[in-house]
């Protein structure tokens, strides 16, 4: 029966084979092992020992583990703390400026108080206009500004930006702050008034310039015409009156009082 049974050879040949290659890799592999454990003894005790540590290394682990779980959820309860301070500081936040608009509104209805919080808004609102004529005839070294009190001063940017009282200007720059504010105020008074009148008098008493301060005032004067404004001045200053070409004379007499004649040039 046995002689009878076809016989798949090629298939047995190739187990043969692989065996051979199983056997050898095997044999290689004892004998490295034989050779690694010459000179070497197997102590029951340090295997007792090893498997000790091994243990108690799985019992760190495990510790480790554990910690590293707890850590994570202390992570999570700390960003979830997180996001609710980051809300109450927004509530916060908005009730702190709820507060002080509240705060200001009660200080503004209190005697004067929203007669003064609207007249230093509206100072500060001049100062703010008054500036881009004011910085330009300084040639952008002076800036006037407004105290917490209601107080002009004036910021000096050729000395390192520091500020000082406006009565430390020279009479020429008194001159040009003080035209720069009134010419603030009348473009104010006249988009209020929707006025159409650019109409502009000057009653600023020259007599106390010196001849640089005329100089300078005389030159801003010059530059309204680059607005298109007319610009009266009344003056007794003989040094200004020479530099007008269009004037009224007024003259006093004795017996008929005051004479008044052109002087077109």
């Amino acid at each position: 029966e046995i002689l009878s049974n076809p016989l798949n050879t090629e298939t047995i040949k190739k187990e043969i084979e692989e065996y051979k290659i199983a056997f050898g890799a095997l044999k290689s592999e004892i004998a490295g092992l034989i050779s690694e454990s010459e000179g070497k003894t197997f102590i029951p005790e340090e295997m007792e020992n090893l498997g000790k540590k091994i243990a108690e290394y799985k019992e760190e682990y495990n510790g480790i583990q554990q910690e590293i779980g707890g850590l994570g959820n202390k992570k999570k309860e700390t960003e979830e703390r997180i996001q609710e301070k980051i809300r109450i500081e927004k509530e916060y936040n908005a009730l702190k400026n709820r507060g002080e608009n509240i705060e200001s509104l009660s200080k503004m209805f209190k005697a004067m108080g929203f007669v003064n919080y609207v007249s230093f808004a509206y100072l500060k609102q001049l100062c703010f206009a008054a500036n881009e004529r004011f910085q330009k005839l300084t040639q952008g070294m002076l800036q006037l500004e407004v105290t917490e009190d209601g107080k002009l001063q004036v910021r000096d940017f050729f000395n390192n930006g520091k500020t000082r009282s406006i009565k430390t200007l020279s009479g020429g720059q008194t001159f040009q702050a003080a035209l720069s504010l009134a010419l603030a105020l009348a473009d104010s008074v006249h988009q209020q008034n929707h006025s159409s009148q650019n109409f502009f008098f000057i009653d600023e008493g020259f007599g106390s310039q010196d001849k640089d301060s005329l100089r300078m005032i005389f030159q801003t004067l010059q530059s309204l015409k680059k607005e298109n404004r007319i610009v009266g001045i009344i003056s007794h200053v003989e040094e200004l009156q020479q530099e007008i070409s269009t004037c009224l004379n007024i003259y006093q007499d004795q017996e008929k009082g005051s004479i008044i004649r052109e002087g077109w040039i």
